[in-house]
């Protein structure tokens, strides 16, 4: 196995909410995600200049309170959750308020 060294990617448009850093591996389309309001919900649909992305995951930490600590009660609050992107030629994603994410993007050369 081959393993590439990630490289930036510059994020060209995002909702004025979300706060994106990209980088790449291969045709692995990395993002990390916070969804800085409060309050409201932001839903995206991903599209990446000179590839068609057809899927991949996401990893959320979203806590329903997010000023809960971490106790021996609670210690599982900021799990991250894994979950599938949906499979497709431009995955939609719902980034939760007041979450971070990262969202991996399963590529092919358009």
């Amino acid at each position: 196995m081959q393993f590439m060294e990630p490289q930036g990617v510059a994020v060209k448009s995002a909702p004025p909410s979300l706060d994106i850093a990209a980088s790449r591996s291969g045709s692995t389309i990395f993002l990390h995600v916070a969804n800085m309001s409060y309050s409201g919900a932001v839903e995206v649909s991903f599209a990446v200049e000179g590839f068609v992305a057809t899927g991949g995951r996401v990893l959320e930490i979203s806590p329903e309170n997010p000023r809960q600590e971490i106790s021996p009660v609670n210690h599982e609050v900021f799990r991250p959750r894994e979950q599938a992107l949906p499979a497709g030629d431009s995955p939609k994603w719902r980034f939760s308020a007041r979450s971070v994410s990262v969202v991996e993007l399963d590529c092919r050369i358009a």
